[in-house]
């Protein structure tokens, strides 16, 4: 048994927000400090879980650490060499104390510029103190010792106010006790103090947010990864994009942890309290007049572009395909000399500098620096006048880029602007016109308008076919887009005309054993599959993958696509050896590289293992996969909702139902979020959470979500599909254990008039 070293706390986490010089103030400057725009953006991150001392290593404080983090980088705006990250044996109390006072922050922070200081870490309240101190434990803290060895509360406010010159602080402290490291509850762990907010509102007169009151206790979750508060907090954070406020993440953080604390028959109550009154403070703005800073640690942002993902039947979710490819790219620097503004050369060279380097930067997945590029270069092209093509290539490729990242309500109006610059300048038949609208359209596809899709492709096919001809393997890639939406919608026999035609283009423009024409197979192949025909998925997947070997490297990432959506068919049609063989070679292609479709290839190799009944190895899969994800896309992406969605199948499979309706629960909140109201992700994820509450007997929770589901299914791919057959069945199963004869004569009715079509 570990001993406690102290009595007085059994645990405490404390989860506070001090935003400091938010309180409106005189200055010398235009405005209030909330009102001033923010030049730049600077961050310290501490996460401490292992100690000089073992007996008191914690769970998730250098993890949490690690997600604050990368939600800064990855989400929030701030620049890698602008975030420093000290954890566990880095994170000693002299390090922390000369990153913060001496070396780094108060010579790099300047006035109008963002800090924010996060540390992870043990906790002592003031009784564990002869003054009544709070401290803040390093890593090499002697806890006998804490006024010569810990870090005091008091200690960091002054640093913070006399050392830093920056009116804008934002300070996160997640200090815990020990009683994580011993956990004896299975749902997790509890700490029984959090620090007394209005001593720290008083002491600082300024915002201050706490993961509960004084007397309460804070919840952590093994199946969040994360102490609730600070899950919450940044899942509060990304609420409304780039957009959220502080208040507002709390707001949410709040609702969703006292939601978590009744479920587990516990009260917690996250606090905020201030003196202050204005408008809120927004982490992710962008800075107005970013600088270079150094750091240790200087990661890479790692978003790539997502991949596109489809649904697919039990017992796999999810079906990856290549992604298609991209509308031609005007890069106008080749065509400077039709620009009506004027330039002098230097600007030229720097516009084309930073288009150069944040092409450079976006096809290496650094979509943060190429965004900062993209950025630099249309600010540089605007002064080339209103009408410059160079302008509308740089706007276009900042506005694919934003697309990527799911911030589609800029790029939209980016986009826009680009079409008018090009139908001003170019005509409005120009191929460079038909790029910007396919390019409209995928941003379209993004917001779930798919009307607005359909007819945005539509005018680009046409000025395609009257500039291009009717052969131009540029209508080969309009048609694979409009296709995918056929089959987003349901009209399969649509898309399997347009996928043909398409097929047709390319074997003449390129040869039958050509890397463009198995692309395409692979794409009959997706459609086969979304029609539940899966014996001819299993031929075009072969017949692309027999071409492949033959043109491309033994690692080719196409390859290895192909190869896994061929491993996903087999597993299907239960030949689960030879999909384990398939996935797993691709995951190994896949792994070199770190591709943006290495995490399906890891979940859908886990789907085999589940189908296998091999849990061990798919929980560990699983686990794989949702790390790369969120380092890869983030937190918010359609993959990450996947592999929830996956993970409770699983469970469900075990007869697991708790942990099974946990994470199909929070699938199911990501989908809504990021998919528009009907759309079939949602659906998929309704029956699978719906079938877990039938079988735990939860009847009244499983009724709705049949119910939405099967009005999703029936209204996007229509009444006669395999969807509302599999739905139906599962419904009405569920309807004769209640015995509601009547409803459950209805649903049989529905199933049984489509068993000829789909029993086998």
């Amino acid at each position: 048994m570990k001993v406690c070293w102290f009595k007085s706390i059994s645990r405490i986490t404390l989860c506070l927000l001090l935003v400091l010089g938010l309180v409106p103030m005189p200055t010398s400057g235009a405005g209030s400090v909330t009102n001033r725009p923010i030049k730049d953006k600077w961050a310290l991150i501490v996460g401490i879980s292992e100690f000089q001392d073992p007996r008191h290593n914690l769970h998730y404080a250098a993890k949490d650490a690690r997600d604050f983090r990368n939600y800064l980088v990855k989400e929030a705006r701030f620049a890698p060499s602008h975030v420093k990250l000290l954890t566990d044996s880095d994170a000693t109390r002299v390090n922390i104390l000369e990153e913060l006072g001496d070396r780094w922050l108060p010579r790099v922070v300047g006035p109008d510029d963002l800090v924010v200081l996060y540390i992870s870490s043990h906790g002592s309240p003031p009784d564990a103190d002869v003054v009544g101190v709070n401290y803040v434990i390093a890593h090499d803290t002697d806890l006998r010792s804490l006024y010569a060895t810990g870090i005091a509360t008091q200690e960091i406010i002054r640093m913070i106010r006399m050392r830093i010159k920056s009116d804008r602080i934002v300070v996160v402290l997640d200090a815990c006790f020990s009683g994580a490291a011993t956990d004896p509850d299975p749902t997790g762990a509890y700490k029984q103090r959090s620090l007394d907010v209005d001593e720290f509102v008083h002491g600082t007169n300024q915002l201050v947010i706490c993961s509960s009151q004084p007397d309460e206790t804070s919840a952590e979750s093994s199946a969040l990864n994360n102490g609730v508060f600070t899950h919450y907090l940044i899942e509060g954070l990304r609420q409304h994009g780039l957009d959220t406020k502080l208040a507002d993440a709390f707001s949410y953080c709040r609702d969703k942890v006292q939601e978590y604390a009744q479920r587990i028959h516990r009260t917690q109550t996250p606090v905020m309290k201030s003196k202050w009154e204005g408008s809120g403070l927004i982490l992710a703005a962008l800075p107005g007049d970013p600088r270079s800073g150094s750091t240790d640690e200087s990661p890479q942002v790692a978003t790539t572009p997502q991949p596109t993902v489809a649904a697919s039947p039990p017992p796999l979710v999810i079906a990856s395909a290549v992604p298609p490819t991209s509308a031609v790219l005007m890069q106008s620097s080749t065509t400077q000399s039709d620009s009506a503004g004027s330039e002098t050369p230097a600007a030229n060279v720097q516009w084309g500098t930073n288009q150069k380097a944040g092409d450079k930067a976006e096809k290496a997945g650094k979509l943060g620096e190429a965004e900062q590029h993209y950025r630099l270069a249309v600010a540089v092209a605007e002064k080339f006048g209103n009408d410059d093509i160079r302008l509308a290539g740089s706007l276009n490729s900042l506005a694919l880029l934003l697309n990527q990242t799911l911030r589609s309500k800029e790029a939209e109006k980016l986009a826009n602007r680009a079409l008018e610059i090009y139908q001003t300048a170019l005509g409005p038949q120009h191929r460079y016109v038909a790029s910007v609208l396919t390019n409209l359209g995928q941003i379209k596809e993004t917001e779930g308008d798919l009307k607005s899709v359909e007819r945005l492709y539509g005018q680009a096919l046409a000025i395609m076919q009257e500039k291009l001809g009717p052969e131009d393997p540029h209508m080969a890639n309009t048609l694979g887009r409009l296709a995918e939406l056929d089959m987003k919608e349901g009209k399969y026999n649509d898309a399997e005309r347009r996928m043909k035609r398409a097929l047709q283009i390319k074997e003449k423009s390129y040869g039958l054993q050509s890397k463009q024409v198995a692309v395409q197979l692979n794409s009959l192949g997706l459609l086969a599959e979304a029609r539940h025909r899966y014996e001819d998925a299993e031929a075009q997947y072969k017949h692309a993958l027999s071409i492949m070997e033959q043109v491309l490297p033994g690692n080719s990432t196409d390859l290895a696509v192909t190869m896994n959506n061929l491993g996903r068919v087999e597993a299907t049609l239960g030949h689960y050896e030879k999909a384990e063989s398939l996935i797993a070679r691709a995951v190994e292609i896949q792994s070199e590289k770190r591709t943006s479709q290495y995490p399906i290839s890891l979940y859908q190799l886990a789907d085999v293992y589940t189908a296998l009944g091999k849990f061990e190895h798919a929980q560990r899969m699983y686990q794989e996969a949702l790390k790369v994800t969120q380092e890869t896309f983030g937190y918010q992406h359609p993959v990450v909702a996947v592999i929830l969605h996956s993970i409770g199948v699983m469970y469900y499979k075990q007869k697991r139902y708790a942990e099974a309706e946990d994470y199909l629960q929070r699938s199911l909140v990501l989908k809504e979020r990021l998919y528009p109201p009907q759309h079939q992700e949602i659906a998929a994820t309704c029956v699978a959470l719906a079938n877990a509450y039938r079988d735990d007997h939860k009847y009244d929770k499983a009724d709705p979500l049949y119910r939405e589901a099967l009005a999703i299914y029936t209204k996007v791919l229509g009444p006669k599909s395999w969807d509302v057959y599999y739905t139906a069945k599962k419904y009405w199963k569920m309807l004769e254990n209640c015995s509601r004869t009547d409803d459950a004569a209805k649903m049989k009715a529905m199933w049984t008039a489509l068993e000829p079509q789909f029993a086998k």
